[in-house]
């Protein structure tokens, strides 16, 4: 596989944001971890460290969540927040919650990572992936294809001057501009005539 990364606008290296991927494979993880120009880690249901092969890049999780424990998961927020408050490193967050599916047609957007970035006035960057489901489809057979895979990074969002009752917009206009991204790829025209 060859990744091709296309960047709406160059990225400051220094600033910290919250990374909010549309997600659709397992290969969607290796590929922000390796081809973002800034480090980040995760934030994640805890179950991912369970996985074969990709279990590995979990190892180095700093936050991850167990979504059946509400106390687990506040206090994985509030270690967020302040990884963030001190400009640690960007986070990367599934705003899907889990791979969605209808993949490639995107999953409901939990408010979480907007309510986050607006908390701590965190510039949000949205990056779709175009074809990870075709590469590698989470179907459960964990067979891969040979091909290019296409990788957007869109331009930062600023949360400056939100207060939380703009989550939801937020939280709407990032999934509209992913969900736009997404239709420029033929596949994924096909995929959704076949899926209404």
């Amino acid at each position: 596989m060859h990744v091709k990364v296309q960047f709406e606008q160059k990225l400051n290296r220094k600033t910290t944001y919250i990374v909010v991927p549309n997600h659709s494979s397992y290969l969607d993880i290796p590929c922000t971890t390796c081809f973002l120009p800034f480090e980040v880690n995760y934030m994640a249901k805890i179950e991912l460290t369970k996985l074969p092969l990709f279990g590995r890049f979990f190892n180095t999780i700093d936050i991850a969540v167990d979504r059946k424990n509400n106390t687990h998961a506040h206090k994985a927020f509030l270690k967020a927040g302040n990884q963030l408050k001190n400009k640690e490193r960007s986070i990367v967050i599934f705003p899907e919650g889990t791979i969605s599916k209808l993949a490639p047609k995107l999953g409901k957007f939990k408010p979480g990572p907007f309510r986050l970035a607006i908390e701590n006035e965190i510039e949000l960057l949205p990056v779709t992936f175009n074809n990870n489901w075709q590469r590698l489809p989470d179907d459960g057979s964990w067979t891969a294809s040979p091909g290019i895979i296409h990788m957007f990074v869109h331009r930062p969002i600023s949360t400056v001057g939100l207060n939380l009752t703009d989550a939801e917009h937020l939280k709407q206009r990032v999934f509209s501009i992913i969900e736009n991204k997404l239709a420029e790829h033929e596949n994924y025209k096909r995929i959704g005539r076949k899926t209404r």
